[in-house]
């Protein structure tokens, strides 16, 4: 029997748990059923004019996420094949091999990583790899290193009693320095007040004798004491 079922799908943004369920899952075990999750506006389209075309019944989830993407759509009679993989990005690294939202997840972070390398080789960074773990490792700098009591000094000199807080995963995205395969001593600091996840005013310091890192050092300073504060102290 053809027919062609629409509704939308997953989870979305200010949604309780009874609205934001994937059916997909529960749908593709049904006999006779041919579910269809599109990933991009290109794949709604096509996949669309197929599930009508379809002599069987097609349930077609779109993404609640996915309604306000825009992308590129093939104009005049565009259709896509049920049931045919598509190869959206060429690598050498891995396969990622998913349907719907995570689709455009896939390529976004696809995109961010190519144009993050071509960043870093224009900067003369070339030679550094780049791993996407998705998450921020919890290392942390020795307190009793250089960098660290530069800070704790500054700030008792200008009255503030300081704490030191470990950090956690996923909470500081300083971590690259301190992780291999630079394995600097690096540490978080600042007054803290603003909005958004970080205040304007923070900033993180790399200790560094590589010349290629240590320039960023300067970058990332914030306060011209702390550059005397921590020239005065000797390992």
């Amino acid at each position: 029997m053809p027919m062609v079922f629409r509704g939308p799908n997953g989870s979305a943004l200010q949604l309780s748990a009874q609205h934001s369920q994937a059916w997909e899952s529960w749908l593709a075990h049904i006999p006779g059923l041919k579910v269809i999750t599109p990933g991009t506006p290109a794949d709604a389209k096509g996949l669309l004019k197929s599930a009508i075309r379809d002599d069987n019944p097609v349930v077609f989830l779109e993404g609640e996420m996915l309604y306000n993407t825009k992308g590129e759509v093939p104009d005049g009679e565009y259709t896509i094949p049920i049931g045919k993989a598509e190869l959206k990005r060429e690598g050498d690294a891995c396969t990622i091999v998913t349907h719907g939202k995570m689709v455009l997840v896939a390529m976004q972070a696809a995109d961010t990583l190519a144009k993050l390398q071509a960043h870093l080789a224009k900067q003369g960074f070339g030679d550094l790899a780049v791993n996407m773990s998705g998450g921020y490792d919890p290392t942390q700098t020795d307190p009793g290193s250089r960098l660290i009591k530069a800070q704790l000094s500054l700030y008792r000199k200008l009255g503030l009693d300081p704490l030191l807080w470990p950090r956690g995963a996923g909470s500081w995205p300083g971590f690259v320095f301190t992780a291999a395969p630079l394995s600097l001593p690096a540490g978080h600091f600042g007054l803290g007040h603003g909005t958004g996840a970080h205040a304007p005013d923070e900033y993180y310091l790399i200790e560094s004798n590589t010349t290629k890192v240590a320039g960023l050092r300067e970058v990332q300073m914030g306060f011209v004491e702390f550059l005397y504060e921590l020239g005065s102290m000797r390992s």
